[in-house]
């Protein structure tokens, strides 16, 4: 006798729930008769980027970064722009720990974990492997800026793939951009994202999109 009433009650549940589901699927659809406005914005959303790296040496920049709290050095210097900011690896398969930025005027070794977007790396994997970087924002070309000293400069790039002469502005380049593949530099006219390249300047400038 309690069979068919368990039954019943089942029923109605699901089709409670189900009711719910509908209700709540026309609330954010805004697509049937219960029409709503667009939900809130979601916080913090995420934005991800791989990087493929065969054996041997590669340049490489991270066009994502996180917002928050500025970089500040160990004297208390701190950088407030997106130069400060860093990445986050959410994936590493290439088996090291570190990687070398250049200053200007020699190698800095710096945490994989401790990258700064925007500027050019230098990695050495011991077999094809992959790093997928995490951050909320992207670094795009109108955000762009990298202080250059006089020589030989290592920089990273934005994401959207732009020629070296849109972003020269102060800047008197008399080399590259040079990128390296198959062990050897290579002579570019534009940078693409997730890549580094050497350019070499006559002057102490920034390297910035034209306003």
């Amino acid at each position: 006798m309690d069979r068919p009433v368990f039954i019943g009650l089942a029923g109605a549940l699901l089709l409670a729930v189900a009711s719910l589901v509908s209700a709540q699927s026309h609330a954010t659809s805004g697509t049937s008769s219960f029409d709503a406005p667009p939900q809130p914005p979601v916080e913090g959303a995420k934005e991800e980027f791989t990087i493929m790296f065969q054996e041997g040496w590669s340049l490489f920049s991270v066009p994502l970064y996180y917002d928050g709290p500025s970089l500040c050095t160990a004297e208390g210097a701190c950088t407030a722009d997106y130069r400060g900011r860093m990445p986050k690896v959410k994936e590493n398969t290439c088996d090291v720990r570190a990687v070398y930025g250049f200053d200007g005027a020699r190698y800095v070794k710096s945490g994989i974990n401790y990258l700064q977007s925007g500027r050019g790396y230098w990695l050495n994997a011991q077999s094809p492997c992959a790093i997928t970087f995490e951050g909320n924002n992207r670094l795009f070309t109108q955000k762009y800026s990298q202080p250059l000293n006089a020589g030989w400069n290592l920089v990273g790039t934005p994401m959207d793939k732009v020629d070296l002469d849109q972003l020269k502005n102060d800047c008197r380049i008399t080399s590259g951009p040079w990128r390296y593949a198959g062990g050897k530099f290579v002579k570019e006219d534009s940078m693409t994202g997730g890549r580094a390249y050497w350019v070499k300047s006559a002057n102490d400038c920034t390297l910035a999109a034209k306003q």
